[in-house]
């Protein structure tokens, strides 16, 4: 990085207040593609985006290059929709290949199909299913014209949350309403219950001694407590266990 350039950006604060540093450009006092050159090396998305929709003349595919290699979705989703010029078919596929954050990925490709023009829907569509991001797929399928709805029902599927899959059932026009049912039934006979019986096995051989000898002679009544409880704490084993015992 250029000393002087450097000394502005880091030793003056310009860093902290791009503005200012963009203005610095404008009026001739910082040379354009040396700040440039600076702003890429620097290595900061935000900048990077800011440069490129503010400085009339960027070298934008320079730019373009720089915000892709960083693999930040969500400037590459800034990227395209603020600059001017960008190739908006190359960072949808940089999007798409990226291995940033899924969460971030799956709302940054929501975005994408959404806001930017020319978006490629098929493309896009296909990697919201990758993410297998259930809340995602389900908004993908409810907002976006034109996604396919039997892919994206595939994808909420196989991302296994019940809730979504029954959302997905009740507002998405064109849901396969039955097997999308037959779905929910799948998941609660061969993954939930599995859980259920394996938590069960873990907390009986947790609890004290005296709550154990309890619950092994009356092991249905106690099931019929946790049964709603996939994910049980074991600071609800007490209560739970004196509410049965109350019982008899």
């Amino acid at each position: 990085m250029n000393s002087n350039i450097k000394l502005l950006l880091e030793g003056y604060g310009l860093i902290r207040n791009f503005a200012a540093f963009i203005n610095l450009i404008e009026i001739g006092v910082i040379n354009k593609d040396t700040a440039c050159d600076a702003v890429i090396e620097y290595k900061n998305p935000e900048y990077i985006c800011e440069f490129a929709a503010n400085i009339e003349g960027a070298n934008i595919q320079k730019l373009e290059d720089a915000i892709i290699q960083i693999d930040d979705v969500v400037y590459i989703y800034s990227f395209a929709e603020k600059v001017k010029g960008a190739n908006i078919s190359r960072l949808e596929d940089a999007m798409c290949k990226s291995k940033d954050n899924n969460i971030k990925k799956a709302q940054s490709i929501f975005r994408f199909a959404c806001n930017i023009k020319d978006a490629n829907i098929d493309k896009l569509c296909d990697a919201i299913c990758e993410t297998q991001d259930a809340e995602l797929i389900y908004v993908f399928a409810k907002e976006v014209k034109g996604a396919n709805i039997q892919k994206l029902e595939d994808a909420i599927i196989q991302a296994g949350n019940i809730n979504f899959i029954k959302t997905f059932a009740k507002y998405i026009k064109g849901a396969n309403i039955e097997k999308l049912k037959q779905a929910v039934e799948y998941i609660k006979e061969n993954v939930e219950m599995p859980e259920i019986k394996r938590d069960m096995k873990y907390l009986l051989f947790c609890l004290v001694d005296e709550h154990y000898d309890f619950i092994s002679k009356n092991k249905q009544e106690f099931a019929k407590l946790f049964i709603d409880d996939t994910f049980l704490k074991e600071d609800k084993v007490t209560e739970k266990t004196l509410k049965l015992n109350n019982k008899f």
